[in-house]
């Protein structure tokens, strides 16, 4: 019996959280305009150590507004529509084509055991989530 969808986006939730996979949710680039700005406005206020201190404050100023703005992969799986979950389930279904699983238990064990299955599968998510969801995984 192949592999059910259900138990596919389980056994990827499961292993993005294992892997600790994060990505940001569109607020990279705020914060990095928003400490340049604040660096630049430092600097023509007060030269080289208004830059410094410009900087400095607009860095701590980028990371509190985009506190909490950062989401595990493992969320955003079980966040999906059908729709994309179909589309993950496709894109890793060359990858356990061959495996019959009655359970997600069962999947799981095979996972752990097989460092060639698991890096296979962990590639296959994170290629969808980059490639087809247009998100950056953190490291």
């Amino acid at each position: 019996m192949p592999v059910s969808l259900e138990h596919v986006m389980q056994l990827l939730s499961w292993l993005a959280q294992e892997e600790n996979l994060r990505v940001a949710v569109k607020e990279s680039l705020k914060g990095g305009l928003l400490t340049g700005v604040v660096a630049a406005a430092g600097g023509l206020l007060g030269g080289p150590p208004g830059l410094a201190v410009g900087g400095a404050l607009g860095g701590a100023l980028a990371a509190w507004s985009s506190a909490g703005r950062f989401k595990s992969v493992a969320t955003i799986i079980l966040e999906m529509d059908h729709h994309q979950q179909l589309q993950l389930y496709n894109a890793v279904w060359s990858i356990l084509q061959g495996i019959t699983a009655d359970d997600l238990l069962t999947l799981q064990a095979l996972v752990r055991g097989d460092a060639m299955l698991r890096k296979m599968l962990l590639d296959s998510l994170v290629g969808y989530v980059q490639r087809d969801m247009g998100m950056t995984i953190l490291d």
